[in-house]
């Protein structure tokens, strides 16, 4: 299809570009020449905008050099041959470069983002989770493009896990198991991404000094009221924290002393607590 140029333009615009370029004409021109002009004006024009979203991604996309995505590719490529798959050849002028290009880029924000040093390391780490998430069966360049945030996640999860002792993560698990049971008479496997939210909680107990166990029924201790359970990633937070303080106020637990006692009882009656260091107003009235 050829194109056929159009403009659209003020007259005031058109006056000036005229006397711009020295052309001189009766007064009435202009007012006829835009009279005739809208008996064929356009209809049915199309503005095409981009989002801002839309052009920030366009941006990055664009920024993204060829080699970037030659290495990428390169190893896109490989990965899926060791899974005894043959991909489609992706290069320049085929209909999915485009997409290859937006994974390329996405992958190299992945390497930025958590700071791994060598570029082909964090490629090959990223195709890999892709591989694993999607399926070596299903996987195409189009699928990794949607992959994006389950990549990341399954990530963080795995290096939340290499952080954590793998004894107190599998304790954790039992007291998880074991609370569900208890609360549900459910037992259920977990994925990667959920054993990571465990092992954040046992993480958290620890730090507060908390039993595991008592952490793990407070948590489905307050979700009873909905006969519901609580998700993984409400295991751990300020929320939890408070679950599980709560929760053992309502034991009436054996306290250390008497300013923890009170503080329990404080909780339990649901008023506030001060903070420590807070002076009290004195009443203005």
């Amino acid at each position: 299809m050829i194109r056929d140029p159009a403009i659209h333009i003020r007259k005031s615009d058109l006056l000036r570009i005229c006397q711009e370029e020295g052309i001189t004409f009766p007064d009435d021109f202009v007012a006829n020449l835009l009279l005739k002009a809208s008996k064929i004006k356009l209809n049915g024009r199309v503005i095409i905008t981009a989002k801002a979203k839309t052009a920030r991604k366009a941006a990055r996309t664009a920024a993204t050099s060829d080699n970037v995505v030659a290495q990428f590719n390169s190893i896109y490529m490989g990965t899926l041959r060791n899974h005894d798959k043959r991909p489609t050849p992706i290069h320049k002028g085929t209909k999915q470069y485009l997409a290859l290009k937006e994974v390329a880029t996405a992958a190299h924000n992945f390497q930025k983002d958590y700071k791994i040093k060598s570029t082909i390391e964090a490629f090959k780490i990223y195709v890999g989770l892709g591989v694993v998430l999607i399926g070596a069966g299903k996987i195409t360049i189009y699928r990794m493009k949607g992959a994006d945030y389950k990549i990341r996640d399954q990530y963080e999860s795995l290096e939340i896990l290499k952080l954590v002792d793998p004894l107190q993560t599998q304790i954790a698990y039992s007291a998880w198991s074991r609370s569900l049971k208890n609360f549900h008479n459910l037992s259920m496997e977990v994925n990667t991404s959920q054993l990571a939210d465990i092992a954040r909680a046992s993480h958290e107990a620890k730090k507060s000094n908390a039993d595991i166990n008592d952490w793990m029924d407070a948590q489905f201790d307050k979700w009873t009221f909905m006969n519901s359970m609580p998700e993984f990633s409400q295991l751990h937070g300020d929320n939890a924290k408070l679950a599980h303080t709560r929760y053992m106020a309502s034991k009436g637990q054996e306290y250390d002393n008497a300013g923890e006692q009170q503080h329990f009882e404080t909780v339990k009656n649901e008023k506030k607590i001060p903070i420590k260091g807070e002076k009290r107003q004195r009443s203005q009235n």
